[in-house]
């Protein structure tokens, strides 16, 4: 079995012993509903979503971790799926 830190299931860290298909099956079913949550992306298309999931990646971060500074100027979209 796979766990992380707070004791859930760290599905990504056996992706990688998946076939590509079935991987990419497990990404799809992961993000896309927390992408299609976020009212902006439902005017995308199918094919869109598709690939803004498929090139979505997981981090961790530890508590007190900064994702990013007030000011800074930011390159990458992050979604928060616990924390503050």
């Amino acid at each position: 079995k796979h766990h992380s830190l707070n004791g859930r299931t760290a599905m990504f860290e056996f992706m990688q012993e998946l076939s590509p298909n079935l991987a990419k099956e497990i990404q799809m079913f992961t993000y896309k509903e927390m992408l299609l949550s976020v009212g902006f992306f439902r005017e995308f298309t199918a094919d869109v979503i598709h690939r803004l999931v498929m090139s979505l990646e997981s981090k961790i971060f530890m508590p007190r971790d900064y994702i990013i500074s007030v000011g800074e100027c930011g390159t990458d979209m992050f979604f928060i799926e616990f924390g503050k």
